[in-house]
């Protein structure tokens, strides 16, 4: 039986396994990055790996529900189990939106002086600043979506692209589970219906 509290966990869980799957892709794949195309289909590929990370969980705890509670079964329960972990990346990502924003203001913070010497040149200070190695964690925790996001730029909106999936994954396999809907039936008739209409 799988438990509510077994169920929220082991999504924060598989969203430390998606950070490690999309970090070994990212290296993986690194070849295709020199192409436009590269980078966009790895956060393509990895961004459905965490959807079905998801998917599977809520389906298989609706499938649990079914077999141990026996009714009582709806998207509002759904909602409170994916609540915690969507909320909590909903809250990183709003975080780090204030701070972008100055809102919190510790975005211009010094972390690190750096002394530049060049040949023939006078010594340059270049400073590090707190907001330059946020940019750089957020791009980490969120590695899967990089290929949405800009270059010179960590844009907040894309990043709520990841809660929205724990929302629309979470509540989609859930009630998935609820009607005993597999998607291997859906791919199997898929493929039987390109048959059929291949031998005609």
């Amino acid at each position: 039986m799988m438990t509510d509290k077994k169920c929220i966990l082991m999504m924060f869980v598989e969203f430390l396994l998606t950070l490690l799957i999309s970090m070994f892709g990212f290296m993986l794949l690194s070849w295709t990055f020199d192409y436009s195309w590269g980078i966009k289909v790895y956060s393509v590929i990895f961004t459905l790996v965490f959807f079905a990370f998801v998917y599977c969980r809520m389906w298989n705890k609706a499938k649990s529900d079914i077999k141990y509670q026996k009714g009582n079964l709806n998207l509002k329960h759904a909602f409170k189990l994916i609540l915690p972990f969507a909320a909590f990346l909903a809250i990183i990502v709003t975080l780090f939106g204030l701070i972008k924003l100055n809102v919190i203001p510790i975005r211009d913070i010094v972390v690190d002086v750096q002394y530049i010497l060049e040949e023939n040149q006078p010594r340059r200070i270049h400073e590090v600043l707190l907001i330059d190695n946020l940019n750089l964690i957020m791009r980490a925790l969120f590695i899967f979506l990089i290929g949405f996001l800009s270059p010179n730029n960590t844009s907040v909106l894309v990043l709520f692209i990841a809660p929205a999936i724990v929302v629309v994954a979470g509540l989609a396999g859930y009630f998935a589970g609820m009607k005993k809907f597999y998607l291997s039936d859906v791919i199997a008739q898929t493929q039987q219906k390109v048959k059929d209409k291949f031998n005609e």
